[in-house]
């Protein structure tokens, strides 16, 4: 009787064991509650690009071909123009001439004030974490030219033994432009996360609502944010090495003036307030919808343009 009624006890506990829900893991991923939409925007073309120079930190005027393209896409893209009435949550504009002046070219305007707010919907703030990549010594001279090379003309064939009293450009590696651009990401994660909740509250958005941000930025910019965020989504062709410090690697990504590149962000949060406010939010599972689109190749690399 003793056995029969350990064996009973014990099935009884398997039996409660398994019907129990599971634990709730701390690195469980909650549920996605929006899609955060990038378009990333290249500045149009400017002198220097024109010239073949190296741009970096310097500033550099749009060509008029430049200005035509801003235009152009301005024209094609016309939403772009629609400014806190078509649902986009910010434009993110780099804080450097030659990707103010592409805005200004896009929303039809002479000139971008600092900052322009629509109906509340829709912000541009000047935002630097997302200017070019600083090139060190190579800015301002020839693409062609090696980084020795342009050191040794910068500091004026002065040799080694003046070397410390030169003051050399700054120079930033890929992972620097990640991290900075990472943080001005996590921060846009945050703001759209919070808003998404207020909207949720108020019944005027779905855990499906999709927020879209507009950055016009600079080429090696959008390369060193598809490189950390989509790499394995990125045409078999295309390396995901980081450039040397000459700024090129074989079958870089090219990413040309006024192509627009779109990825898909889900937000969630780590952590829930006890007021059931989010907190820690964040961002995952990066899509690439659209890689490098122009107007004037009318050849995207992958799908059209989407709104």
């Amino acid at each position: 009787v003793g056995r029969l009624l350990a064996v009973a006890y014990l099935s009884l506990c398997l039996m409660f064991t398994a019907q129990a829900p599971p634990a709730t893991d701390a690195t469980t991923a909650a549920p996605a509650i929006a899609t955060l939409r990038l378009y990333l925007i290249r500045h149009a073309e400017t002198a220097a690009n024109a010239e073949r120079i190296v741009a970096g930190h310097l500033e550099s005027l749009l060509s008029a071909t430049g200005r035509q393209q801003a235009a152009m896409l301005g024209d094609s893209v016309p939403w772009l123009r629609a400014i806190g009435t078509n649902g986009v949550h910010h434009y993110y504009i780099s804080d450097m001439g030659r990707t103010q002046e592409t805005a200004a070219g896009i929303f039809g305007i002479e000139r971008l004030p600092l900052v322009l707010e629509g109906d509340g919907s829709g912000v541009i703030v000047l935002e630097r974490r997302i200017r070019e990549q600083a090139k060190g010594a190579r800015e301002g001279q020839p693409k062609a030219m090696l980084y020795q090379e342009a050191l040794k003309r910068y500091q004026g064939g002065s040799g080694e033994h003046n070397k410390e009293a030169v003051e050399v450009p700054f120079l930033e590696q890929e992972s620097d432009v990640w991290r900075r651009t990472k943080s001005w990401l996590d921060d846009v994660a945050t703001e759209v996360y919070q808003q998404q909740h207020e909207a949720v509250c108020d019944s005027q958005a779905t855990k499906n609502t999709v927020y879209s941000v507009v950055a016009v930025s600079h080429s090696a910019t959008i390369r060193v944010l598809c490189q950390n965020l989509v790499a394995g989504q990125l045409p078999s062709h295309v390396t995901t090495t980081p450039a040397d410090e000459n700024g090129s690697t074989p079958s870089h990504l090219k990413i040309p003036n006024t192509s627009v590149t779109v990825i898909d962000l889900e937000l969630m949060a780590s952590n829930r307030e006890d007021n059931g406010v989010p907190e820690n939010p964040t961002w995952k599972n990066p899509i690439l919808r659209q890689l490098a689109w122009t107007i004037a190749s009318k050849d995207p690399l992958m799908g059209p343009l989407e709104e």
